[in-house]
């Protein structure tokens, strides 16, 4: 009765902290909304989108999505640690050759894409960052599941929170400072994102090792 009570108690507060993250990065970007929409026409929000899109578009199709892997596969060895940092490393070394392969064939190709796809609406260097930042993107995804797999829900919103925080500050700062417009927004989001990365390979540092499985 005392473990079922203490389980419950555990699984409310992970849920709270969870439905914390959840409201802050909701609200945040609303509050923010009337300063965004002063400042940035309507025509830099589709930029913005077209943006992100794009990158998360690309990005997600070259992944195949292996997060759903390595989140399963997580289960499967939560108790051989060294069995789950062979998975991971596999995992995620394997999105990186991808992400660089496609990555070298958009940069023949950012020119055409931009032409046929965008009416260079983006130009075709924001192609490569737009893809740059879907990879990025990917990979914080990747990894924030892997902390809701372990239910770190206190890490993963303290990533959370710190990633719409900084990004909101950042963005005001290219608006109000460097007198920006939608390239506020793009440069706040290429700069917070390697940064959320690095955060987060900090603290999964003990599930990403020099090895390798070919085990399904």
């Amino acid at each position: 009765m005392v473990f079922a009570s203490t389980k419950r108690k555990g699984f409310t507060a992970n849920v709270s902290v969870y439905m914390f993250s959840t409201m802050v990065t909701f609200i945040l970007p609303v509050i923010v909304l009337p300063i965004y929409t002063r400042y940035l026409s309507p025509a830099d929000f589709g930029i913005v989108v077209l943006f992100m899109m794009f990158g998360n578009l690309t990005a997600g199709l070259i992944s195949c999505n292996l997060h759903f892997s390595t989140y399963r596969l997580y289960f499967d060895h939560k108790n051989d640690q060294a069995e789950f940092s062979k998975v991971n490393s596999t995992n995620m070394i394997a999105i990186t050759i991808l992400f660089i392969i496609f990555g070298v064939i958009f940069t023949f190709f950012a020119q055409l894409i931009s032409s046929y796809l965008f009416n260079d609406l983006l130009s075709n260097k924001l192609i490569m960052w737009s893809y740059f930042s879907g990879c990025m993107d990917y990979f914080i995804l990747y990894m924030t599941s892997i902390l809701t797999a372990q239910i770190r829900s206190i890490a993963f919103t303290t990533v959370t929170i710190f990633r719409s925080i900084l990004d909101v500050l950042l963005t005001f700062y290219f608006i109000f400072f460097e007198s920006l417009t939608f390239m506020a927004r793009i440069n706040s989001i290429l700069i917070v994102q390697p940064l959320v990365v690095i955060a987060l390979l900090i603290l999964l540092r003990n599930f990403i090792k020099p090895l390798f499985s070919i085990k399904r």
